[in-house]
């Protein structure tokens, strides 16, 4: 078993697309990349200008205003850089999994890597906290009650934003292929 699988990593490229200039993702945040959200992650912000990462990170400066400002100073990404950062944020999903969430952590020490890796594409696509916040869908995980937990992966607000996503991690949650 290998987490991250090169089958999980072509799944996120796929499903977040590749953005080489910033832009507002559905909630909101300014991401660049493979979603990477600068919002949550200014070290970008950083390198380029630290003055302004600084605002990002007291929260003065977030939404349409950064990303006006962040296409002022021609922020861009090329394809390798946006790879490398995916793989960073995974990594970095993973280990906040691995420490915050107990039915991933079962999944990933059964190796059953095609369920665990549905709680990591959850995970990176609306945050550790926003997949902790499916408490029933988790529990039913670690109870190895798979229909359940794709059950109340479908019936939740996020399916109806990420809607085909949804449908096809509920059918790897529930089939476990």
């Amino acid at each position: 078993m290998s987490i991250p699988s090169k089958r999980l990593i072509s799944r996120l490229k796929k499903s977040e697309g590749f953005r080489a200039e910033p832009y507002l993702c559905p909630a909101g945040f300014v991401t660049i990349g493979y979603g990477h959200n600068l919002e949550a992650d200014p070290a970008e912000i950083r390198a380029i200008d630290p003055a302004l990462a600084a605002q990002v990170e007291a929260g003065t400066l977030k939404g349409a205003n950064l990303l006006a400002r962040l296409k002022n100073l021609g922020m861009r990404w090329g394809a390798d850089e946006a790879e490398q950062t995916l793989l960073d944020d995974v990594a970095y999903v993973i280990r906040q999994l691995s420490g915050l969430c107990p039915a991933y952590t079962k999944l990933a020490a059964s190796g059953d890597e095609t369920r665990a890796e549905v709680l990591i594409d959850m995970a990176f696509n609306m945050g550790v906290a926003g997949l902790l916040k499916f408490k029933n869908t988790l529990a039913a995980v670690e109870r190895g009650d798979y229909d359940a937990a794709a059950s109340g992966m479908l019936a939740s607000k996020w399916a109806s934003q990420v809607k085909g996503r949804a449908v096809e991690l509920a059918r790897q949650m529930r089939m476990g292929e």
